[in-house]
């Protein structure tokens, strides 16, 4: 069951709902592209590791991967990561403009 922030507040269950709810796609998105830039390359299993903590604690192990698959698929579409031949994760050389 989940509870609306207000309701989390009033019953002081803030840090509960917080887990629960996890971080949105955008957030996520920039962890991985913080990551990219800090490290320059990173594995699936590297980016699982990452996110894995901030995704909402109810996902089932399946909907976790699933989840962090589809954010990996929307930053490659958009042009921002690209795998190589290794099956790595890398930042796309143009991204000058991208905050």
């Amino acid at each position: 069951m989940y509870v609306s922030k207000q309701v989390a507040k009033a019953t002081n269950t803030q840090v509960e709902y917080t887990l629960k709810k996890g971080f949105n796609d955008a957030e996520c998105q920039e962890w991985i592209i913080k990551a990219l830039k800090d490290h320059k390359v990173l594995s699936r299993k590297q980016i699982n590791e990452l996110l894995w903590n901030k995704l909402p604690v109810d996902f089932t192990e399946e909907q976790k991967i699933g989840k962090i698959g589809n954010l990996l698929t929307k930053l490659r579409k958009k042009g921002i990561i690209y795998t190589d031949e290794k099956r790595l994760w890398h930042l796309s050389e143009n991204l000058s403009d991208f905050k």
